[in-house]
């Protein structure tokens, strides 16, 4: 796994984040497969936790077709909202008055390289 701290020392920009992140949900709320993968790097890796709720999220997602899909089957119709996470800019998604999802990225050059969605309900008790 790739660390942002390791990106940053790769000519990556952590300030990125915030643009992207912005993009990122305006693709997701409205269903955009190409405005989302146009975001992404060509070897992008999707981490879900799911606490073993997403049995198909188990492993790491690869690529920007399959993380695409992956992405937009939980996020699409979801109302999201950019907000820090973990000290930088992510996604925080919510159903029915609930955080439901939370999301964060390393971005380089521009480009999403890793997405680490949580929607692990144990791991989301504090947001909610």
């Amino acid at each position: 796994m790739i660390l942002a701290s390791s990106l940053e020392g790769q000519g990556c920009r952590v300030l990125d984040d915030e643009f992207v992140a912005h993009r990122f949900r305006l693709a997701c709320e409205s269903g955009s497969a190409a405005g989302l993968s146009l975001l992404l790097d060509p070897d992008v890796t999707a981490f879900f936790d799911s606490g073993g709720t997403l049995p198909r999220a188990a492993r790491p997602i690869c690529g920007i077709a399959e993380t695409t899909t992956a992405v937009l089957d939980l996020l699409v119709g979801a109302a999201i909202s950019v907000q820090s996470v973990n000290g930088r800019a992510g996604l925080v998604v919510r159903c029915c008055d609930r955080v439901s999802a939370v999301a964060s990225f390393s971005v380089c050059a521009g480009l999403v390289t890793e997405i680490w969605l949580v929607v692990n309900p144990d791991k989301l008790r504090h947001w909610n």
